[in-house]
């Protein structure tokens, strides 16, 4: 196994980084086994977490490499990795490493547009609430729907063209029918005419047969 003073810089850097963004040691070692063809117990990497006792002798350069990238880390991600950007980008990045070791140059390719939309915040909750060019929205109002028209849709929808045909006669035939019914006076106001067929009077609850005949003479 190699020693940590045969490290590069680069992969130094990847390990400080990596604990900065509380990656477990195993995961440290495995990653830089596979990125830079080193091997690195648990122990090593230890050495370059700041925060353990077996980081306490970091050098001042990448202790400060390790707090900033803490910092910043702790920031983007809050308490819930998963729900924040920087997480989220992070674990992209490392799909997409994978994805290009193993050639599969179609999934590298869907990670990296995954990457730009949340760059982007195509997965975020902002909506826009203004028009083009920040002028208000425009709206409009929408007239009620004709009541007739919508049973005539739902039939059509249900039997077809043919009912629909059959039941706008229907509705047709009896929006007529209540409309001569609404026009004819009821049965107990009737119109009388006198003799001489001049004015007439209408007598609510009087029919023709109980008018009052004028007196023979």
């Amino acid at each position: 196994m190699a020693s940590t003073d045969k490290l590069s810089d680069e992969a130094k850097r990847a390990i400080v980084t990596a604990l900065a963004c509380y990656d477990t040691p195993s995961e440290v070692a495995k990653a830089v086994k596979e990125d830079f063809e080193v091997e690195i117990t648990r122990q090593g990497v230890q050495a370059y977490d700041p925060t353990k006792v077996a980081g306490k002798a970091l050098s001042a350069e990448w202790r400060a490499v390790f707090e900033e990238t803490r910092k910043r880390y702790v920031e983007e991600t809050a308490e819930i990795g998963i729900a924040q950007k920087g997480f989220r980008l992070r674990m992209l990045e490392k799909m997409f490493q994978k994805a290009m070791a193993m050639q599969n140059i179609g999934k590298a390719a869907e990670l990296l547009e995954q990457a730009a939309k949340e760059v982007g915040g195509a997965f975020t909750n902002r909506r826009e609430l203004s028009g083009p060019d920040g002028k208000p929205v425009q709206t409009e109002s929408v007239a009620p729907a004709d009541p007739k028209k919508q049973v005539l849709d739902e039939l059509a929808a249900i039997f077809g063209d043919a009912a629909n045909a059959g039941a706008a006669g229907e509705v047709n035939a009896a929006t007529a029918d209540a409309g001569a019914a609404a026009a004819e006076p009821p049965a107990g106001d009737r119109v009388l005419s006198d003799s001489a067929g001049g004015s007439s009077a209408a007598e609510p609850g009087a029919s023709a047969a109980s008018a009052p005949l004028d007196d023979e003479e």
